[in-house]
C-alpha cells in the first residue's frame, strides 16, 4: 500500500512541479528569488506546494497581483514558503552529507542547520531584501539576520517535533547485512528448496554445512526463527 502511494504522490508531483515552473515564470510578477522559492518548495512537498502557490500568489486575473497578495494572510504564507524554500535546501544538503558520513545525530543536526541557516540567510533572505536595503548586500545581510535566526530556529524545532513522532514507531534501524530478505538454497539431502534469512545464514553456517546431533541436515528455518510460514516452497 506504501509504495502505491508513493506511485500516486510522484505521479501528481511531477504536473504540479512543471506548472508552477511555467506558470510562475510567465505569468506571475514576483521577485525572481521568490519565484525560485515557489518552485523549490513545489519540488519538496509536490501538489501541495502548487496548492500553496496557487492559493497564496498566482493572481486570479491578470493585472491585480498587488491587490490580491495585499491580504496580510497571503503575505504570511507567501513569507512561509520563502522560509521553508530557502532553508531547506541547505537542510536537504546537509541531511545527504551526513548519511554519506555516516554522522550521529547532533553533528549531523549541526550540519544541517548551519548549512539551512548559510543558505536561507545569504542567499533567499539576503538577495531578496536588497532592494529594501538601498541595493546594498552588506546592509541586507545585517537586516535580515535576525528574521533568518528567528524563522530558521523555528523551522528547526518543528521539524525536530514532527520527526520525533514520525519516528517514534518505526523500530531498531536495521543494518543493510540484516535485511528481511528470504534467500532460496538448496538444503540436504534431499535437495529440498528452503528460504533463509541472511542472518540465519551467517549464525548457522552455510546450509549444506548445517548438521543436528545426529548427524542429519538442519533446516536452515529451523531454530529460533523457525515460525517463519511457508519455509519449504518445494
Amino acid at each position: 500500500m506504501f509504495d502505491g502511494v508513493m506511485l500516486l504522490w510522484w505521479i501528481l508531483t511531477i504536473p504540479s512541479f512543471l506548472f508552477v515552473v511555467i506558470d510562475v515564470w510567465r505569468t506571475t510578477p514576483e521577485s525572481p528569488v521568490l519565484k525560485w522559492a515557489f518552485v523549490i518548495l513545489t519540488a519538496f512537498t509536490g501538489p501541495l506546494g502548487a496548492f500553496f502557490y496557487v492559493l497564496g500568489c498566482r493572481e486570479p486575473l491578470r493585472g491585480n497581483h498587488e491587490q490580491y497578495v495585499a491580504a496580510r494572510w497571503r503575505q504570511v504564507l507567501g513569507s512561509t514558503m520563502h522560509c521553508v524554500a530557502g532553508d531547506g535546501i541547505g537542510i536537504v544538503v546537509g541531511a545527504a552529507i551526513g548519511g554519506v558520513l555516516t554522522l550521529p545525530f547532533w553533528p549531523d543536526f549541526l550540519l544541517e542547520y548551519v548549512l539551512g541557516f548559510g543558505f536561507g540567510w545569504a542567499l533567499f533572505q539576503a538577495f531578496a531584501m536588497r532592494d529594501a536595503a538601498g541595493g546594498s548586500y552588506t546592509k541586507s545581510l545585517k537586516m535580515t539576520f535576525l528574521p533568518e535566526l528567528l524563522s530558521m530556529n523555528l523551522l528547526m524545532t518543528g521539524m525536530i517535533i514532527t520527526s520525533s513522532f514520525a519516528m517514534r514507531n518505526r523500530g531498531r534501524r536495521r543494518r543493510p547485512d540484516a535485511a528481511a530478505v528470504l534467500v532460496p538454497h538448496v538444503d540436504g539431502a534431499d535437495r529440498r528448496i528452503r528460504l533463509c534469512l541472511p542472518d540465519q545464514l551467517v549464525a548457522r553456517r552455510q546450509p549444506h554445512e548445517a548438521r543436528n546431533d545426529d548427524d542429519s541436515p538442519e533446516a536452515c528455518c529451523g531454530g529460533d526463527r523457525g515460525a517463519l510460514d511457508g519455509c519449504d516452497v518445494a
